[in-house]
C-alpha cells in the first residue's frame, strides 16, 4: 500500500467512524502515482465498503458493475474496469481523508461478452454459415477453435478473429448438423439442428423441450401441443439407438442403458415439422 499521511505522525481519526478497507472504481488506468483519487480524471466512483467481494459477469457490458458505469456515461475501454483497493476513514459513508490516505495496486478485470453465434442455414445448397463473436477474441489476440459434432464438412478449425465465419457443407435432406465453439479463455457455445429434408411446405417448425440434459436415467419430452409421431434417439452415426411412440403433450425415454456421449433427439410426425435436438448421457 502506499500512503500519504502527516509526516509527525500526529494524525486523529474523527469520533464515531468505521474504518476499514474497501476499493473505488475507476473506468480507465489510474494514475499510479497521484495518492489523491479525487484528482484522477480516471475514478468513477467508490464501489465497495469490504475487503473482499465477488462481482459476476452477467452478459458482458448489458448488466452488472460494467453496465452500471457504461449506462452512466463511464469510458471502460475493452470492457475493462479498474479496482483500487482504499482505506475509508468510515466504511459506511465511504469517506476517506484525502490527506491521508493509502491505495493498494489497482486490479484490471476484463468483463468478457458471452460467445455468440449467428446462423444462416441454406436448406437448397445444403449449408450452415456461422459469424462467431464475443468471448476472449473480441478484445484480445485469439481463435475460437471450432469442433464439428454432426454430419457435413466444417471449412475450418479456427476462427481468428470477433466477427469471423465458418461454413459447414454437404448436408443433405434430414442431415443432422452439431458444433462447438471454444475460445482461448475456456468459454464455449455449442448449437446443433436438422436441415430440412424437402421443399413440401408443411406446418411451421413448432419446438419443445428437453428434461433434464444431461440425463443419466430419464429423459422427458415436452410439446406445445398435442401429437402423434414418433421420438427416436440417434447417435452421431446417424443410426436409430432407441424409438418411442408419441401421443400426446409429453413422453418419457428410458436412457439408462445408453452409453455415456453426445446423442441427438428426432421427432416424427405427419402433420409438424421438429427440429432435431442435441442431448449428453452420462453415467
Amino acid at each position: 500500500m502506499k500512503s500519504m499521511c502527516y509526516s509527525n505522525n500526529d494524525y486523529v481519526l474523527p469520533v464515531a467512524i468505521s474504518p476499514g478497507i474497501g476499493y473505488l472504481l475507476y473506468d480507465c488506468a489510474p494514475d499510479v502515482l497521484n495518492n489523491d483519487p479525487m484528482g484522477d480524471t480516471c475514478m468513477f466512483s467508490p464501489f465497495s465498503a469490504m475487503s473482499s467481494f465477488t462481482d459476476p459477469n452477467i452478459g458482458g457490458a448489458s448488466n452488472g458493475t460494467l453496465g452500471a458505469v457504461i449506462n452512466s456515461g463511464g469510458y471502460a475501454p475493452n470492457n475493462t474496469l479498474w479496482f483500487v483497493p482504499i482505506t475509508y476513514t468510515d466504511n459506511l459513508s465511504y469517506s476517506y481523508d484525502p490527506t491521508c490516505v493509502d491505495l493498494g495496486p489497482p486490479i484490471e478485470v476484463v468483463y468478457l461478452n458471452p460467445i455468440s453465434i449467428d446462423e444462416l442455414i441454406d436448406s437448397i445448397n445444403g449449408t450452415v454459415t456461422v459469424v462467431v463473436s464475443g468471448g476472449y477474441s473480441e478484445f484480445y489476440p485469439g481463435q475460437y477453435h471450432i469442433t464439428n459434432n454432426g454430419a457435413g464438412t466444417i471449412s475450418s478449425v479456427t476462427v481468428d478473429s470477433s466477427g469471423g465465419s465458418f461454413q459447414i457443407s454437404g448436408l443433405t435432406g434430414g442431415a443432422l448438423w452439431d458444433y462447438t465453439v471454444l475460445d482461448d479463455n475456456g468459454c464455449n457455445v455449442f448449437s446443433s439442428g436438422s436441415l430440412p429434408g424437402s421443399l413440401e411446405i408443411k406446418e411451421r417448425v413448432l419446438d419443445y423441450s428437453l428434461s433434464p440434459n444431461p440425463s443419466k436415467e430419464f429423459i422427458t419430452i415436452n410439446f406445445q401441443r398435442n401429437i402423434e409421431g414418433i421420438a427416436s434417439v440417434v447417435n452421431q452415426l446417424g443410426e436409430i439407438i432407441l424409438k418411442v411412440a408419441v401421443k400426446g403433450n409429453t413422453v418419457q425415454l428410458n436412457v439408462q442403458n445408453l452409453d455415456s456421449g453426445v446423442y441427438f433427439i428426432k421427432v416424427e410426425s405427419n402433420w409438424n415439422n421438429y427440429p432435431a435436438k442435441r442431448v449428453i448421457i452420462i453415467d
